[in-house]
């Protein structure tokens, strides 16, 4: 009888301890998505984006190497304009906020790696996108975008043997 009461007793404590969980102190799904695009932007790594605007199918690339990032404009490379510690700030902002809403689609394998699939809705810019991460790095591997009236973007992410193009300053 004695080991019931303990038993139910320690049931009550977790019943009121969860429910004393609130959202702002429970992980937000969308936590795994801003920490791997942090982990993304601290990280070298080549991106393959493939963009489909107006009907019209185009293709860019970036690298960042160096603390530097570096775009693919037509057949030239450049410096990019945005400070990379800009795109740091706004994914440290959004983990403080979570301004987006986020869903655990499952595991897939994308790429060749092992990844969980998430989809986020950015409300304020009104863009989907499907975000795989990897489950052996937490780094982001492949981003599908939907711009709805604008179009689309699907980019693949390499981070090995990663280099500054050459001749660029």
């Amino acid at each position: 009888m004695r080991t019931f009461a303990v038993k139910l007793s320690c049931f009550s404590a977790l019943l009121l301890a969860a429910a004393t969980i609130t959202p702002a102190h429970a992980a937000n799904v969308c936590d795994a998505v801003y920490l791997a695009s942090i982990k993304f932007n601290q990280t070298p790594s080549h991106a393959y984006v493939a963009v489909h605007m107006a009907g019209l199918p185009n293709s860019m690339e970036d690298v960042f190497a160096g603390g530097v990032e570096y775009m693919k404009v037509g057949d030239q490379w450049q410096r990019s304009p945005l400070p990379q510690q800009l795109a740091m700030k706004n994914m440290q902002e959004k983990l403080k906020t979570h301004p987006d809403t986020c869903t655990v689609v499952g595991d897939q394998i994308k790429d060749g790696q092992a990844t969980t699939l998430y989809r986020v809705h950015d409300a304020k810019m009104n863009i989907d996108t499907q975000e795989w991460i990897a489950k052996s790095s937490g780094l982001l591997v492949h981003e599908t975008t939907d711009l709805h009236e604008s179009g689309t973007t699907d980019t693949r992410i390499e981070y090995s043997n990663v280099q500054a193009p050459a001749g660029v300053k």
